[in-house]
């Protein structure tokens, strides 16, 4: 197997599709957070700063009705 094909051994999918080179790129980058239960990643009209890569939990997408009410229109578990 060609080395920059290799797959590296990482828990979140997506960095586990990228190859060994790929990966090393991204590395140096990367830095492990803990989020809190509740915690909310991006707001309505934030600006996206990092890019999360779940290692595990769960994820929610959540809407706001014109009522006021949150609706949750996405999930991801990992």
């Amino acid at each position: 197997m060609n080395a920059s094909r290799a797959k590296i051994d990482v828990p979140n999918s997506i960095l586990k599709a990228l190859s060994a080179d790929e990966y090393r790129r991204l590395a140096s980058r990367l830095q492990l957070v803990h989020l809190p239960r509740g915690k909310v990643i991006y707001d309505v009209g934030d600006r996206a700063e990092f890019v999360y890569f779940p290692l595990s939990g769960v994820v929610s997408l959540l809407s706001s009705t014109e009522a006021g009410e949150m609706v949750e229109v996405g999930m991801a578990a990992f």
